[in-house]
Parts: C-alpha cells; structure tokens; sequence
C-alpha cells in the first residue's frame, strides 16, 4: 500500500510539471449605466504579466454573459 500511494504522488507530481497553465483574463468596461475606464487596459496587463509567466490565456472584453 505504501509503494503504491508513493507511486501515485510521484505519478501526480510529475503530471503537474508537464499540465498547461491557463488563465482566462475578462475586462468589461462597457457598463449601460455607468461604463468603467482603464478596465480593459488593466486587462492587457494582466494577461501580458500572465503570458511572460508561461501562461495560455484567454482574454475576453466586454462580454454581456
């Protein structure tokens, strides 16, 4: 039993070392009531800061769902 939790860290360890790092960035600014600024710029920088750090990103602006 101890070889084989021992054998399933390692096995989990080692998926985690070769899994993608995915990020989904989101900058809504386009409000009706009351639209925000600078959101979507904020955005960009988050996803660039994300990307320099081997992250897949996804980035979205101004989704209505």
């Amino acid at each position: 039993m101890k070889k084989f939790l021992l054998a399933l860290i390692i096995a989990i360890f080692v998926c985690s070392l070769f899994a993608a790092r995915k990020a989904l960035v989101i900058g809504n600014a386009a409000y009706e009531s009351k639209p925000l600024r600078n959101t979507i710029n904020d955005a960009e920088d988050i996803a660039a800061a994300l990307r320099n750090l081997d992250f897949v990103v996804d980035f979205r602006t101004d989704l209505n769902l």
